[in-house]
């Protein structure tokens, strides 16, 4: 931690390493909220503030990646250094992120190199849905999904 923020102009402090290190023993995806909550109950003054700074700086430095989902809380990965990756898919009734390791998309970036001239540096895919669970969860409750019958007075 001290490395990299050597060249940064911030400084090392014990916040920012504790954050760093609960980072890297994470699999898989996490939010600020996750690593702050999880800090706090062995660090009650760590601030949420604190995690944010920690998190952007260390997204400049390329060790965490941020994973786009609109209108979420933004989710963060550690950095695994290839361009293209893995995708995600995000469940939008219980907020499941999964992994996605099928990569159809080079011969993508190749037509579009070719026809438009870009230089294509990466690309990410998410896709957004309903998983099996909550799928079934609400097929076997099919009263939530239908408006109330309140007649107007």
């Amino acid at each position: 931690m001290k490395d990299l923020l050597r060249d940064t102009g911030m400084r090392w402090t014990r916040q920012r390493q504790l954050i760093y290190d609960e980072i890297l023993r994470r699999k898989g995806h996490f939010s600020a909220e996750v690593i702050w909550k999880k800090l706090t109950t062995r660090h009650p003054g760590m601030g949420l503030s604190t995690i944010y700074r920690t998190l952007q700086l260390l997204e400049d430095k390329k060790i965490i990646k941020r994973i786009p989902i609109a209108g979420e809380t933004t989710i963060y990965e550690c950095e695994d250094g290839t361009p293209h990756g893995h995708h995600h898919i995000f469940c939008t009734e219980c907020g499941k992120t999964i992994e996605m390791h099928v990569d159809m998309l080079d011969s993508i970036e190749e037509i579009v190199m070719e026809k438009y001239g870009f230089e294509i540096s990466g690309h990410t895919v998410m896709f957004n849905g309903i998983c099996p669970e909550c799928r079934a969860r609400l097929k076997s409750d099919p009263g939530d999904d239908e408006p109330e019958n309140n007649p107007l007075p």
